[in-house]
Protein backbone atom coordinates (compact mmCIF):
# COMPACT_ATOMS: atom_id res chain seq x y z
CA UNK A 1 0.00 0.00 0.00
CA UNK A 2 1.20 3.45 -0.80
CA UNK A 3 2.40 5.75 1.97
CA UNK A 4 -1.35 7.58 3.32
CA UNK A 5 0.08 10.98 1.89
CA UNK A 6 0.90 9.87 -1.63
CA UNK A 7 -2.62 7.99 -1.05
CA UNK A 8 -4.33 11.03 -0.33
CA UNK A 9 -2.58 12.67 -2.99
CA UNK A 10 -3.72 10.52 -5.51
CA UNK A 11 -7.55 10.53 -4.20
CA UNK A 12 -7.73 13.71 -4.57
CA UNK A 13 -6.42 13.98 -7.82
CA UNK A 14 -8.62 11.53 -9.32
CA UNK A 15 -11.67 13.07 -7.36
CA UNK A 16 -10.89 16.65 -9.04
CA UNK A 17 -9.98 14.68 -12.30
CA UNK A 18 -12.96 13.03 -12.59
CA UNK A 19 -15.07 16.11 -13.53
CA UNK A 20 -12.67 17.57 -16.00
CA UNK A 21 -12.27 14.25 -17.41
CA UNK A 22 -16.33 13.24 -17.61
CA UNK A 23 -16.96 16.73 -18.89
CA UNK A 24 -14.50 16.66 -21.48
CA UNK A 25 -15.97 12.63 -22.68
CA UNK A 26 -19.09 14.51 -22.83
CA UNK A 27 -18.29 17.21 -25.15
CA UNK A 28 -16.66 14.37 -27.49
CA UNK A 29 -19.60 12.49 -28.24
CA UNK A 30 -21.99 15.67 -28.42
CA UNK A 31 -19.59 16.88 -31.15
CA UNK A 32 -18.96 13.13 -32.79
CA UNK A 33 -23.16 13.03 -32.57
CA UNK A 34 -23.28 16.32 -34.92
CA UNK A 35 -20.82 14.97 -37.11
CA UNK A 36 -21.88 11.78 -37.85
CA UNK A 37 -24.90 13.44 -38.77
CA UNK A 38 -23.85 15.99 -41.08
CA UNK A 39 -23.54 18.66 -39.38
CA UNK A 40 -20.75 20.92 -39.44
CA UNK A 41 -20.39 23.37 -36.38
CA UNK A 42 -19.52 26.97 -37.57
CA UNK A 43 -15.81 27.73 -35.59
CA UNK A 44 -17.80 29.83 -32.78
CA UNK A 45 -20.36 27.38 -32.05
CA UNK A 46 -18.38 24.78 -31.76
CA UNK A 47 -16.26 27.06 -29.14
CA UNK A 48 -19.10 28.11 -27.02
CA UNK A 49 -20.50 24.18 -27.11
CA UNK A 50 -16.60 23.12 -25.67
CA UNK A 51 -16.92 26.53 -22.94
CA UNK A 52 -20.10 25.49 -21.71
CA UNK A 53 -18.42 22.06 -20.85
CA UNK A 54 -15.63 23.27 -19.14
CA UNK A 55 -17.39 26.04 -17.47
CA UNK A 56 -19.50 23.28 -16.31
CA UNK A 57 -16.13 21.85 -14.40
CA UNK A 58 -15.58 25.09 -13.62
CA UNK A 59 -18.57 25.46 -10.93
CA UNK A 60 -16.96 21.97 -9.50
CA UNK A 61 -13.37 22.98 -8.93
CA UNK A 62 -14.98 26.04 -7.01
CA UNK A 63 -16.76 23.89 -4.74
CA UNK A 64 -13.68 21.67 -4.35
CA UNK A 65 -11.12 23.52 -3.44
CA UNK A 66 -12.08 27.20 -2.19
CA UNK A 67 -12.76 28.09 1.10
CA UNK A 68 -16.69 28.36 1.54
CA UNK A 69 -17.30 25.32 -0.70
CA UNK A 70 -17.21 21.81 0.10
CA UNK A 71 -13.91 21.79 2.29
CA UNK A 72 -12.76 18.94 4.16
CA UNK A 73 -16.13 17.10 3.46
CA UNK A 74 -15.84 14.14 0.70
CA UNK A 75 -17.11 15.75 -2.74
CA UNK A 76 -18.27 12.71 -4.22
CA UNK A 77 -19.60 10.59 -1.44
CA UNK A 78 -16.78 9.04 0.27
CA UNK A 79 -16.82 10.66 3.53
CA UNK A 80 -16.93 7.53 5.15
CA UNK A 81 -13.55 6.90 4.67
CA UNK A 82 -12.34 10.49 6.02
CA UNK A 83 -11.60 9.02 9.58
CA UNK A 84 -8.79 6.94 8.03
CA UNK A 85 -7.10 9.82 7.03
CA UNK A 86 -7.73 8.35 3.08
CA UNK A 87 -9.58 10.84 2.04
CA UNK A 88 -10.00 14.27 -0.46
CA UNK A 89 -8.35 16.96 0.58
CA UNK A 90 -9.14 20.51 -0.28
CA UNK A 91 -6.60 22.48 -1.40
CA UNK A 92 -8.87 25.85 0.40
CA UNK A 93 -8.01 28.43 -1.61
CA UNK A 94 -9.30 32.23 -1.49
CA UNK A 95 -12.96 32.42 -0.52
CA UNK A 96 -13.22 35.47 -2.12
CA UNK A 97 -11.77 34.72 -4.92
CA UNK A 98 -14.72 31.88 -5.06
CA UNK A 99 -17.44 34.42 -4.37
CA UNK A 100 -15.92 36.32 -7.40
CA UNK A 101 -15.91 33.79 -10.06
CA UNK A 102 -18.94 31.67 -9.38
CA UNK A 103 -21.59 34.35 -10.58
CA UNK A 104 -19.42 34.82 -13.75
CA UNK A 105 -19.04 31.00 -14.53
CA UNK A 106 -23.01 30.36 -13.82
CA UNK A 107 -23.46 33.28 -15.97
CA UNK A 108 -21.08 32.20 -18.80
CA UNK A 109 -22.28 28.83 -18.80
CA UNK A 110 -25.69 29.59 -19.38
CA UNK A 111 -24.69 32.11 -21.77
CA UNK A 112 -22.80 29.98 -23.87
CA UNK A 113 -25.19 26.70 -23.99
CA UNK A 114 -27.84 28.94 -25.35
CA UNK A 115 -25.16 30.52 -27.97
CA UNK A 116 -23.90 26.69 -29.11
CA UNK A 117 -27.65 25.90 -29.52
CA UNK A 118 -28.77 29.07 -30.90
CA UNK A 119 -25.77 28.90 -33.38
CA UNK A 120 -26.53 25.27 -34.33
CA UNK A 121 -29.77 26.04 -35.17
CA UNK A 122 -29.29 28.88 -37.14
CA UNK A 123 -27.36 26.81 -39.11
CA UNK A 124 -29.79 24.35 -39.89
CA UNK A 125 -29.00 21.52 -37.32
CA UNK A 126 -32.83 21.34 -36.50
CA UNK A 127 -33.78 17.90 -34.94
CA UNK A 128 -30.32 16.57 -35.93
CA UNK A 129 -29.12 18.52 -32.79
CA UNK A 130 -31.19 16.82 -30.39
CA UNK A 131 -28.75 14.24 -29.17
CA UNK A 132 -26.47 16.51 -28.45
CA UNK A 133 -28.40 18.30 -26.59
CA UNK A 134 -29.35 15.87 -24.52
CA UNK A 135 -25.36 15.39 -23.98
CA UNK A 136 -25.56 19.04 -22.21
CA UNK A 137 -28.42 18.23 -20.51
CA UNK A 138 -26.97 15.38 -18.94
CA UNK A 139 -23.63 17.46 -17.93
CA UNK A 140 -25.79 19.53 -16.54
CA UNK A 141 -27.39 17.64 -14.59
CA UNK A 142 -24.32 15.65 -13.13
CA UNK A 143 -22.49 18.99 -12.77
CA UNK A 144 -23.67 22.30 -13.48
CA UNK A 145 -27.00 22.03 -11.59
CA UNK A 146 -25.93 20.74 -8.45
CA UNK A 147 -22.91 22.97 -7.68
CA UNK A 148 -24.64 26.04 -8.75
CA UNK A 149 -27.39 25.00 -6.79
CA UNK A 150 -25.25 24.20 -3.87
CA UNK A 151 -23.18 28.04 -4.40
CA UNK A 152 -26.87 30.03 -4.58
CA UNK A 153 -28.43 27.89 -2.23
CA UNK A 154 -30.82 26.51 -4.39
CA UNK A 155 -32.69 22.83 -3.73
CA UNK A 156 -31.29 22.88 0.11
CA UNK A 157 -34.66 21.13 0.75
CA UNK A 158 -33.81 18.98 -2.21
CA UNK A 159 -31.53 15.65 -1.00
CA UNK A 160 -29.81 14.82 -4.59
CA UNK A 161 -29.15 18.31 -4.75
CA UNK A 162 -27.83 19.07 -1.04
CA UNK A 163 -23.93 18.23 -1.93
CA UNK A 164 -22.93 18.28 1.74
CA UNK A 165 -25.93 17.08 4.27
CA UNK A 166 -27.64 15.04 1.79
CA UNK A 167 -27.89 11.11 2.64
CA UNK A 168 -29.12 10.48 -1.22
CA UNK A 169 -25.86 12.58 -2.66
CA UNK A 170 -24.16 9.64 -1.39
CA UNK A 171 -24.96 7.61 -4.30
CA UNK A 172 -24.88 10.21 -6.72
CA UNK A 173 -21.23 10.09 -7.44
CA UNK A 174 -22.29 6.62 -8.08
CA UNK A 175 -24.60 7.58 -10.98
CA UNK A 176 -22.49 9.91 -12.71
CA UNK A 177 -19.82 7.22 -12.78
CA UNK A 178 -22.62 4.74 -14.09
CA UNK A 179 -23.51 7.31 -17.04
CA UNK A 180 -19.77 7.79 -18.17
CA UNK A 181 -19.43 3.98 -18.38
CA UNK A 182 -22.62 2.86 -20.53
CA UNK A 183 -21.50 5.66 -22.53
CA UNK A 184 -18.08 3.42 -23.13
CA UNK A 185 -19.72 0.32 -23.53
CA UNK A 186 -22.40 2.10 -26.15
CA UNK A 187 -19.62 3.44 -28.30
CA UNK A 188 -17.17 0.76 -28.38
CA UNK A 189 -20.19 -1.55 -29.15
CA UNK A 190 -21.11 0.64 -31.63
CA UNK A 191 -17.67 0.02 -33.59
CA UNK A 192 -16.67 -3.17 -32.35
CA UNK A 193 -19.70 -4.68 -34.54
CA UNK A 194 -17.64 -3.86 -37.49
CA UNK A 195 -14.65 -6.24 -36.40
CA UNK A 196 -14.94 -10.05 -37.78
CA UNK A 197 -15.04 -11.50 -34.50
CA UNK A 198 -18.10 -9.96 -33.45
CA UNK A 199 -20.07 -12.71 -31.78
CA UNK A 200 -23.00 -10.40 -31.06
CA UNK A 201 -23.97 -7.82 -27.95
CA UNK A 202 -24.40 -10.75 -25.40
CA UNK A 203 -20.89 -12.08 -25.46
CA UNK A 204 -19.25 -8.63 -25.73
CA UNK A 205 -21.59 -7.21 -22.91
CA UNK A 206 -20.02 -10.41 -20.80
CA UNK A 207 -16.70 -9.80 -21.46
CA UNK A 208 -16.70 -6.18 -21.15
CA UNK A 209 -18.46 -6.75 -17.15
CA UNK A 210 -16.23 -9.57 -16.51
CA UNK A 211 -12.81 -8.11 -17.49
CA UNK A 212 -14.02 -4.53 -16.02
CA UNK A 213 -14.92 -5.84 -12.37
CA UNK A 214 -11.67 -7.87 -12.57
CA UNK A 215 -9.29 -4.77 -13.20
CA UNK A 216 -11.04 -3.73 -9.75
CA UNK A 217 -9.91 -6.45 -7.79
CA UNK A 218 -6.82 -7.61 -8.95
CA UNK A 219 -5.26 -4.55 -6.84
CA UNK A 220 -7.78 -5.73 -3.82
CA UNK A 221 -6.03 -8.62 -3.29
CA UNK A 222 -2.45 -7.67 -4.13
CA UNK A 223 -2.93 -4.91 -1.90
CA UNK A 224 -4.43 -6.48 1.06
CA UNK A 225 -4.01 -5.84 3.97
CA UNK A 226 -2.79 -8.97 5.01
CA UNK A 227 0.35 -8.53 2.57
CA UNK A 228 0.83 -4.87 2.23
CA UNK A 229 -0.11 -3.87 5.99
CA UNK A 230 -1.89 -0.86 4.91
CA UNK A 231 -5.42 0.13 5.12
CA UNK A 232 -8.39 -2.02 5.03
CA UNK A 233 -10.74 -2.46 2.41
CA UNK A 234 -13.49 0.15 4.20
CA UNK A 235 -10.52 2.22 5.86
CA UNK A 236 -8.61 3.24 2.71
CA UNK A 237 -8.34 0.70 0.27
CA UNK A 238 -11.15 0.94 -1.70
CA UNK A 239 -10.90 4.34 -2.29
CA UNK A 240 -7.18 4.01 -2.73
CA UNK A 241 -7.89 1.15 -5.36
CA UNK A 242 -10.56 3.87 -7.47
CA UNK A 243 -7.72 6.29 -7.60
CA UNK A 244 -5.21 4.28 -9.72
CA UNK A 245 -7.88 2.51 -12.04
CA UNK A 246 -9.13 5.64 -12.54
CA UNK A 247 -6.09 7.82 -13.20
CA UNK A 248 -4.99 5.11 -15.56
CA UNK A 249 -8.16 5.15 -17.58
CA UNK A 250 -8.15 9.30 -17.51
CA UNK A 251 -4.23 8.69 -18.53
CA UNK A 252 -5.02 6.12 -21.44
CA UNK A 253 -8.38 7.93 -22.31
CA UNK A 254 -6.26 10.59 -23.38
CA UNK A 255 -3.91 8.87 -26.05
CA UNK A 256 -7.78 7.28 -27.41
CA UNK A 257 -10.18 9.74 -27.46
CA UNK A 258 -8.55 12.57 -30.05
CA UNK A 259 -10.55 13.70 -32.51
CA UNK A 260 -7.73 15.97 -33.82
CA UNK A 261 -5.94 12.87 -34.56
CA UNK A 262 -6.88 12.17 -38.46
CA UNK A 263 -6.50 8.16 -37.41
CA UNK A 264 -8.52 7.91 -34.71
CA UNK A 265 -11.14 11.16 -36.19
CA UNK A 266 -11.56 8.92 -39.84
CA UNK A 267 -12.54 5.69 -37.55
CA UNK A 268 -14.97 7.49 -35.16
CA UNK A 269 -16.86 10.35 -37.46
CA UNK A 270 -16.65 7.45 -40.46
CA UNK A 271 -20.49 7.57 -41.66
CA UNK A 272 -20.58 4.00 -43.00
CA UNK A 273 -20.47 1.25 -40.76
CA UNK A 274 -18.54 -1.16 -42.86
CA UNK A 275 -15.55 1.13 -43.95
CA UNK A 276 -12.72 0.52 -42.51
CA UNK A 277 -13.56 -2.79 -40.60
CA UNK A 278 -10.50 -3.98 -38.53
CA UNK A 279 -8.98 -6.96 -39.66
CA UNK A 280 -7.82 -10.01 -36.49
CA UNK A 281 -4.61 -9.93 -35.98
CA UNK A 282 -4.04 -11.19 -33.04
CA UNK A 283 -1.43 -14.12 -32.99
CA UNK A 284 -1.96 -15.45 -29.51
CA UNK A 285 -2.39 -19.06 -28.76
CA UNK A 286 -6.09 -20.32 -28.29
CA UNK A 287 -4.35 -21.67 -24.62
CA UNK A 288 -3.30 -18.57 -24.06
CA UNK A 289 -6.23 -16.93 -24.47
CA UNK A 290 -8.07 -19.53 -22.22
CA UNK A 291 -5.78 -18.94 -19.66
CA UNK A 292 -6.00 -15.50 -19.48
CA UNK A 293 -9.55 -15.64 -19.77
CA UNK A 294 -9.60 -17.75 -16.75
CA UNK A 295 -7.52 -15.71 -14.63
CA UNK A 296 -10.06 -12.93 -15.32
CA UNK A 297 -13.26 -15.27 -14.83
CA UNK A 298 -11.63 -16.04 -11.13
CA UNK A 299 -11.24 -12.12 -10.72
CA UNK A 300 -14.44 -11.48 -11.97
CA UNK A 301 -16.13 -14.15 -9.10
CA UNK A 302 -13.71 -12.43 -6.47
CA UNK A 303 -15.45 -9.15 -7.43
CA UNK A 304 -19.12 -10.76 -7.10
CA UNK A 305 -18.60 -13.04 -4.10
CA UNK A 306 -18.65 -10.23 -1.75
CA UNK A 307 -22.29 -9.26 -2.36
CA UNK A 308 -23.05 -13.01 -1.04
CA UNK A 309 -20.93 -13.57 1.28
CA UNK A 310 -20.41 -9.99 3.68
CA UNK A 311 -24.02 -8.51 2.25
CA UNK A 312 -25.75 -11.80 2.20
CA UNK A 313 -24.78 -14.85 4.38
CA UNK A 314 -22.66 -12.65 7.63
CA UNK A 315 -25.79 -10.97 8.42
CA UNK A 316 -27.85 -13.89 8.18
CA UNK A 317 -25.60 -16.17 10.18
CA UNK A 318 -25.20 -13.40 13.12
CA UNK A 319 -29.15 -13.21 13.07
CA UNK A 320 -28.68 -17.26 13.20
CA UNK A 321 -26.00 -16.81 16.23
CA UNK A 322 -24.36 -19.23 13.79
CA UNK A 323 -20.78 -17.60 15.03
CA UNK A 324 -18.54 -19.86 13.72
CA UNK A 325 -20.27 -19.73 10.47
CA UNK A 326 -19.97 -15.76 10.25
CA UNK A 327 -16.22 -15.83 11.26
CA UNK A 328 -15.51 -18.37 8.43
CA UNK A 329 -17.38 -15.57 5.77
CA UNK A 330 -14.64 -13.07 7.20
CA UNK A 331 -11.45 -15.70 7.12
CA UNK A 332 -12.39 -16.35 3.68
CA UNK A 333 -13.26 -12.61 3.21
CA UNK A 334 -9.81 -12.26 3.70
CA UNK A 335 -8.04 -13.77 0.91
CA UNK A 336 -9.95 -11.68 -1.34
CA UNK A 337 -9.17 -8.10 0.33
CA UNK A 338 -12.31 -7.85 1.99
CA UNK A 339 -11.86 -8.36 5.49
CA UNK A 340 -13.59 -6.14 7.66
CA UNK A 341 -13.13 -4.20 11.42
CA UNK A 342 -16.31 -3.07 11.63
CA UNK A 343 -17.88 -6.34 10.78
CA UNK A 344 -15.38 -8.59 13.54
CA UNK A 345 -16.01 -6.02 16.00
CA UNK A 346 -20.03 -6.80 15.39
CA UNK A 347 -19.24 -10.57 15.66
CA UNK A 348 -17.10 -10.03 18.51
CA UNK A 349 -20.00 -7.16 20.70
CA UNK A 350 -22.52 -9.84 19.43
CA UNK A 351 -20.60 -12.59 20.99
CA UNK A 352 -19.62 -11.00 23.94
CA UNK A 353 -23.54 -10.19 24.41
CA UNK A 354 -24.27 -13.71 24.12
CA UNK A 355 -21.99 -15.16 27.07
CA UNK A 356 -19.01 -15.85 24.76
CA UNK A 357 -16.40 -13.00 25.36
CA UNK A 358 -13.47 -15.41 25.69
CA UNK A 359 -14.12 -16.61 22.25
CA UNK A 360 -14.66 -13.22 21.31
CA UNK A 361 -11.47 -11.95 21.75
CA UNK A 362 -9.20 -13.38 18.85
CA UNK A 363 -11.85 -11.12 16.49
CA UNK A 364 -11.43 -8.06 18.56
CA UNK A 365 -7.69 -8.09 18.52
CA UNK A 366 -8.11 -9.20 14.17
CA UNK A 367 -10.16 -5.83 14.30
CA UNK A 368 -7.67 -3.86 15.69
CA UNK A 369 -4.91 -5.36 13.06
CA UNK A 370 -7.22 -4.36 10.05
CA UNK A 371 -7.97 -0.76 11.89
CA UNK A 372 -6.27 0.19 14.95
CA UNK A 373 -7.91 2.66 16.85
CA UNK A 374 -6.79 3.70 20.86
CA UNK A 375 -10.81 3.41 21.78
CA UNK A 376 -10.51 -0.19 20.36
CA UNK A 377 -7.03 -0.51 22.57
CA UNK A 378 -9.19 0.87 25.42
CA UNK A 379 -11.49 -1.78 24.98
CA UNK A 380 -10.20 -5.08 24.29
CA UNK A 381 -7.59 -4.36 27.64
CA UNK A 382 -10.40 -3.92 29.82
CA UNK A 383 -12.48 -6.90 28.41
CA UNK A 384 -9.01 -8.82 28.80
CA UNK A 385 -8.77 -7.78 32.46
CA UNK A 386 -12.22 -9.38 33.13
CA UNK A 387 -11.33 -12.34 31.30
CA UNK A 388 -7.59 -13.24 32.06
CA UNK A 389 -6.69 -11.04 34.32
CA UNK A 390 -4.35 -7.53 34.81
CA UNK A 391 -1.16 -9.02 33.71
CA UNK A 392 -2.70 -10.17 30.61
CA UNK A 393 -4.37 -7.25 29.67
CA UNK A 394 -1.10 -5.11 30.18
CA UNK A 395 -0.24 -6.23 26.31
CA UNK A 396 -3.56 -4.48 24.98
CA UNK A 397 -2.73 -1.09 26.62
CA UNK A 398 1.01 -1.28 25.78
CA UNK A 399 -0.05 -2.34 21.99
CA UNK A 400 -2.10 0.96 22.25
CA UNK A 401 0.19 3.38 23.86
CA UNK A 402 2.69 2.22 21.19
CA UNK A 403 0.58 3.69 18.75
CA UNK A 404 -1.26 6.31 20.68
CA UNK A 405 1.03 7.40 23.19
CA UNK A 406 -0.24 10.87 24.06
CA UNK A 407 -3.68 8.94 25.17
CA UNK A 408 -4.45 9.36 28.35
CA UNK A 409 -7.05 6.56 29.14
CA UNK A 410 -4.88 4.21 27.59
CA UNK A 411 -2.32 5.69 30.02
CA UNK A 412 -4.93 5.23 32.58
CA UNK A 413 -5.69 1.65 31.83
CA UNK A 414 -1.58 0.47 31.68
CA UNK A 415 -1.34 2.32 35.09
CA UNK A 416 -4.27 0.76 36.79
CA UNK A 417 -3.42 -2.98 35.85
CA UNK A 418 0.14 -2.46 36.50
CA UNK A 419 -1.16 -1.31 40.10
CA UNK A 420 -3.46 -4.89 40.15
CA UNK A 421 -0.25 -6.75 38.88
CA UNK A 422 1.68 -5.64 42.16
CA UNK A 423 3.34 -2.92 39.93
CA UNK A 424 2.67 -0.05 42.18
CA UNK A 425 5.75 2.11 42.24
CA UNK A 426 5.52 1.67 38.47
CA UNK A 427 2.47 2.88 38.08
CA UNK A 428 3.36 6.10 39.58
CA UNK A 429 4.50 7.89 36.18
CA UNK A 430 2.07 6.84 34.42
CA UNK A 431 -0.31 8.59 36.68
CA UNK A 432 1.26 11.09 37.12
CA UNK A 433 0.86 11.80 32.93
CA UNK A 434 -2.75 11.21 33.66
CA UNK A 435 -2.35 14.30 36.14
CA UNK A 436 -0.77 16.78 33.85
CA UNK A 437 -2.81 16.29 31.03
CA UNK A 438 -6.29 16.31 33.09
CA UNK A 439 -5.72 17.44 36.42
CA UNK A 440 -8.98 16.73 37.67
CA UNK A 441 -8.91 13.10 36.83
CA UNK A 442 -10.94 11.32 39.38
CA UNK A 443 -9.74 8.02 38.74
CA UNK A 444 -6.10 8.95 38.45
CA UNK A 445 -6.39 11.22 41.77
CA UNK A 446 -7.87 8.39 44.00
CA UNK A 447 -5.49 5.67 42.63
CA UNK A 448 -2.11 7.57 42.81
CA UNK A 449 -3.31 8.39 46.58
CA UNK A 450 -3.86 4.83 46.73
CA UNK A 451 -0.51 3.91 45.40
CA UNK A 452 1.11 6.46 47.93
CA UNK A 453 -1.05 5.65 51.30
CA UNK A 454 0.78 1.87 49.99
CA UNK A 455 4.10 2.93 49.47
CA UNK A 456 4.60 5.81 51.82
CA UNK A 457 7.54 8.28 51.14
CA UNK A 458 8.96 6.06 48.47
CA UNK A 459 6.01 6.53 46.13
CA UNK A 460 6.93 9.89 45.24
Amino acid sequence: MLPRHCAVTFITIYLTWSPWHYSGQNYGIALMMLRRRGVDPSPLAKRALHWSFYLSFGAVLLNFHFEGGLGMSDPLGYAATASSGYSFVSLELPGELRGLLMPVIGLAYFVSVALALGLLLRDGAGSKMIPSALIVLIQGAWFSIPHLGYYFSIGENIPVLNLRDGADFQAYFVWVALGHAIQYVWITAYYARNDPRWRGYGLYLTKAVTFGNAVWAAPLVLLSPDIFRGAEYDSGLAISVAAAVNLHHFILDGAIWKLRNPKISAVLLRTQDGEGAVSPTSGVSPWVARAAWTGIALLFALKVVPYVEIDGRFPAALQKRDYEGAAAILDRAAWYGRDSSQLRADLANQMVREGKAREALPHFWRSLDLHPSNHGYLAVGTLTERLLGPQRAMYAFEQGLELYPEDVALIRGKALVMMKSGQAREAVAYLERVLEAEPEDAVALEALELVRERLGDDAS
